[in-house]
């Protein structure tokens, strides 16, 4: 900070702590009115530092100089002491798709990033299309007349339905009118209509899928094997957090998430685990924060991001900048309350620090005072 001609010199002493209460040291008020400056770090989305001006009473002119003090009004917040952990943003739900059918070539597959929705393609054997739709029901054998009744042929006719190839109800029994929307369908696909679905043809997965490694090879036997892994098209946030910091995730609990472009995003904490990974003071537990919108995201896998989870809440509480605490002699803080031209000093308690701003319990402040903070 640069000190005016004929100003005092500055100095720095240390603030135990982000809730004040010791008295300053003696070595400190020994050397008489002062101005002094203290650096208190402030945790805001990642961390930030705030400057606390410390100084003894008087007018802004003898003491500091117009150029570096202003005033500011006395606000009721709310402040949010934040941790910052590193996470990690990609995709939920990862998923293996498997090839079922017998035989063939590998002939056509997707690019890693598409988006699959139900009744699209997720790959394709001798030019035949193996498709995606919705359920969690993985599918274990044909699907066709004469099975009996069961869970996953309730899963196709809801499919059917959505696709607009069947009216019924999906009652899990495959009769004659599950057999006909087969057959349509089986024709609009190009495939024969047998009315019976082959074990491989298609494939239940949760929802729009979004592909991620492909492990097959186009022109390759398409045999019992792995063909890619798909995960859901909800961006989260992976994150392993020390086990001495565990507290702050509850599920549930809200978070700020900055992102490689350093905005900052909203999000909530979906899961915390109940098993530590590693020992000792390198002991993490894995939390998984979900975004509120994907404004921002779009595209990012495995990027890099910050974690800001509140340490600490004061709610609706008389706050201050931080730049507008003072230390005057005997260690007792205050701030300076600017009224009508005149200047008086108000002894505070000083409580949580946050968001570059400080709570303060003074006698007589009340929300729109000002006070005097340095610029």
């Amino acid at each position: 900070m640069t000190v005016d001609a004929g100003s005092q010199p500055r100095t720095e002493p240390q603030l135990d702590g982000h809730r004040p209460s010791e008295p300053a040291p003696a070595a400190a008020r020994r050397r008489g009115p002062r101005a002094i400056a203290a650096a208190v770090v402030v945790c805001v989305a990642g961390a930030t530092v705030a400057a606390i001006v410390l100084t003894t009473g008087g007018s802004p002119s003898k003491r500091n100089g117009s150029r570096n003090l202003g005033t500011a009004a006395v606000e009721r917040r709310t402040l949010v002491q934040r941790e910052a952990a590193d996470g990690t943003l990609g995709y939920s739900d990862s998923r293996s798709v498997f090839n079922r059918l017998r035989g063939g070539t590998i002939t056509w597959l997707p690019d890693e990033g598409a988006i699959v929705r139900r009744g699209h393609r997720l790959f394709a054997v001798d030019g035949q299309p193996v498709t995606l739709l919705y359920g969690h029901q993985p599918a274990y054998r044909p699907l066709g007349p004469g099975v009996p009744d069961g869970a996953d042929v309730a899963q196709l006719q809801r499919n059917l339905a959505d696709l607009g190839y069947y009216g019924g109800s999906a009652d899990g029994h495959f009769g004659a009118s599950t057999r006909a929307a087969v057959q349509d369908w089986q024709q609009a696909l190009g495939l024969r209509a047998t009315g019976t679905v082959e074990l491989g043809r298609v494939v239940f997965l949760p929802g729009p899928r979004r592909v991620g490694q492909i492990s097959a090879v186009l022109g390759a036997a398409a045999t019992p094997t792995e063909v890619m892994k798909t995960t859901s098209t909800r961006h989260v946030v992976s994150v392993s957090l020390s086990v001495d910091d565990q507290a702050v995730a509850r599920k549930g609990a809200r978070v700020q998430v900055t992102l490689p472009d350093e905005s900052v995003a909203s999000g909530h904490v979906t899961s915390v685990g109940d098993v530590a990974q590693g020992r000792g003071s390198q002991a993490t537990v894995p939390v998984t924060v979900r975004l509120k919108s994907h404004r921002g995201v779009a595209g990012l896998d495995q990027a890099p991001v910050s974690v800001s989870f509140a340490k600490s809440i004061a709610r609706r509480v008389l706050a201050v900048p931080v730049t507008a605490l003072m230390a005057p002699l005997g260690g007792t803080y205050a701030v300076q309350v600017a009224s009508r031209g005149r200047v008086r000093t108000v002894p505070v308690a000083p409580g949580l620090f946050a968001d570059g701003y400080v709570e303060v319990e003074g006698r007589g402040l009340r929300p729109g005072m000002r006070v005097e903070s340095a610029l």
